[in-house]
């Protein structure tokens, strides 16, 4: 059992560096400007020879270094954790830095009643010279059997856990050169609670040098063989190409170099993998995204027309909730909706079925007396079984307002979300649908003691949106490359009947899901828009339409 951890409790951040004083500098000041109060901070310098020293000499007292040699970046963030004493504890490499806020994030989030062992946020990319790149897209929420079987989506310097929770994983292996934080985050998640916190928590640096980048074959080897401690036979899904490229880069340099060894081993790889790429490429597993029945549905859309936006200004927001076997989860739920700081014009559930008392538990909240009904909340009820798309489709074609907002009946809106949508539709009037990311929890004890409003996790976003035009869609390969959560997005009622609603017949659809198969279409039509860093909504693990129930 974790222990708790004291209110305000010590955050130990270790740096590990060598040869990185073009950069150290900048690592050092984000986390001396950070508004946390408990910081212990210690730089873990591996014997530089160019200026870092004279860096680090001129900070005085501010920032505890050693300076010799060590055994590699495992080995000396191993040594550096070992001289700290705080609960929580994180590495920042010397290239890299924190944003404003991120340890007192990462803190509240490790506080919160998950007690999650290990808690990741989202990050930027950043050139040599600090230009922004733009934002890491691989990172999304936890899914322990995505992380090991598909792709490594936690970024490191976004990456806070306890310390306690460190130990009993066994801590970082420093045989490990190049995956020793991919390791460790498989070990903590499959013993303990991860948190994903959907806000930016650090800037990434990519040049030449790092040793991502420079890794080449020997850093694909060595992921490879670190997963097979974990189950899998062979490296993740995303991992394979960069594998078969980094095999083809080895041959050629072992040829050019005359190596007979490197020949072979490169050879034996690239085949491998090669290989595995054929044969998925034959399957049809290439990309999930299917680019044809993009284009055939683009095709029918031509034909047919494509029925025009409504013109903004957009006022009106009604809430269409489909509601199948979640009974429990529907007095949270209609809080969330009561709660709202703008409420909406409508709110309309859709019964699937009989298959618990949604119906009555529904009708029980309406007839509250503390709720002001005045017409604005509609049931309807399938008398058989219809799927979440039909219903969804069907409460939309009730609504009479300009943008509908859907809302899971297990998930909860964050109480200014309605607020928050109309505000953006009146900034960016052309766009067809909003969306954004949501915070995962467990239990309604989680959820109780989380703050409920956008703008408590990321006050400065809350009105930043990324924009994807029509012409973006040919660049999606995964589900989620359209990364927004179903619950609290929004979107004009002339999109959805451009796009031709959700599609209830699952082989119609251009992806699996009809929640991402509609936002990708609508986002094949017209501009959509997506908050990559203020949620709009919590979303519950374990109990989505995502495990196959009703979708």
């Amino acid at each position: 059992m974790i222990a708790p951890l004291a209110e305000r409790p010590r955050v130990s951040i270790v740096t590990p560096s060598l040869n990185q004083g073009e950069f150290i500098g900048q690592a050092i000041e984000s986390v001396l400007a950070q508004d946390y109060p408990n910081i212990e901070y210690l730089v873990v310098d591996g014997g530089s020879q160019d200026d870092t020293l004279h860096i680090l000499g001129r900070y005085g007292d501010r920032v505890r270094w050693t300076s010799g040699p060590d055994a590699g970046q495992a080995d000396a963030i191993r040594r550096g954790f070992e001289s700290t004493s705080g609960d929580i504890i994180a590495w920042l490499n010397a290239d890299d830095r924190y944003r404003p806020g991120a340890v007192g994030l990462a803190v509240r989030s490790l506080l919160s009643e998950q007690r999650p062992a290990l808690v990741y946020g989202r990050a930027d990319f950043i050139g040599r010279d600090g230009r922004p790149l733009g934002p890491c897209r691989q990172v999304e929420a936890w899914d322990l059997h995505r992380l090991i079987h598909e792709l490594d989506f936690v970024v490191q310097p976004a990456s806070f856990f306890r310390r306690d929770a460190y130990l009993a994983a066994g801590g970082l292996d420093p045989d490990l050169h190049y995956c020793m934080d991919y390791d460790l985050w498989i070990r903590l998640g499959s013993r303990f609670p991860v948190s994903f916190l959907p806000k930016v928590l650090a800037d990434v640096r990519v040049y030449a040098n790092t040793k991502t980048a420079s890794g080449g074959l020997p850093r694909m080897i060595e992921i490879e063989q670190m997963i097979r401690r974990h189950g899998r036979s062979s490296l993740p899904e995303r991992f394979q190409g960069e594998m078969l490229r980094a095999a083809l880069d080895a041959l050629r340099a072992g040829v050019r170099r005359h190596r007979p060894a490197e020949v072979a081993s490169a050879a034996r790889y690239g085949l491998e993998y090669g290989a595995r790429g054929l044969k998925r490429r034959i399957r049809g597993r290439g990309s999930e995204v299917s680019q044809a029945r993009i284009e055939r549905y683009l095709e029918r859309s031509r034909r047919t027309g494509t029925s025009p936006l409504s013109p903004g200004p957009h006022s009106s927001v009604a809430i269409v909730v489909p509601c199948y076997g979640h009974a429990s989860y529907l007095p949270s739920m209609f809080e969330s909706l009561v709660r709202q700081t703008r409420p909406p014009e409508e709110a309309i559930f859709v019964v699937d079925g009989a298959m618990d008392d949604s119906e009555g538990t529904l009708r029980r909240l309406i007839e509250r007396p503390d709720v002001a009904r005045e017409g604005r909340f509609t049931i309807l009820v399938n008398e058989r079984n219809m799927g979440q798309a039909a219903s969804i489709n069907r409460g939309i074609a009730r609504a009479n307002t300009d943008l509908v907002m859907i809302l899971n009946d297990d998930d909860y809106l964050m109480h200014d979300a309605v607020e928050s949508m109309l505000t953006l539709f009146s900034a960016y009037p052309e766009v067809a649908l909003i969306g954004g990311t949501s915070i995962h929890v467990d239990s309604d004890n989680e959820l109780n003691a989380l703050p409920k409003l956008r703008a408590e996790y990321a006050p400065e976003e809350v009105d930043t949106i990324e924009i994807r035009l029509p012409s973006d869609v040919r660049s999606y390969r995964r589900f989620i490359d359209l990364n927004m959560t179903h619950s609290g997005s929004c979107f004009t009622k002339s999109a959805w009947r451009a796009a031709g609603g959700y599609y209830a017949d699952k082989r119609a659809r251009i992806v699996p899901f009809s929640d991402r198969d509609f936002q990708l279409r609508v986002n094949a039509l017209f501009p959509v828009a997506i908050s990559p860093d203020a949620p709009f909504s919590f979303w519950r693990r374990g109990s989505s339409v995502d495990h196959g129930r009703n979708s």
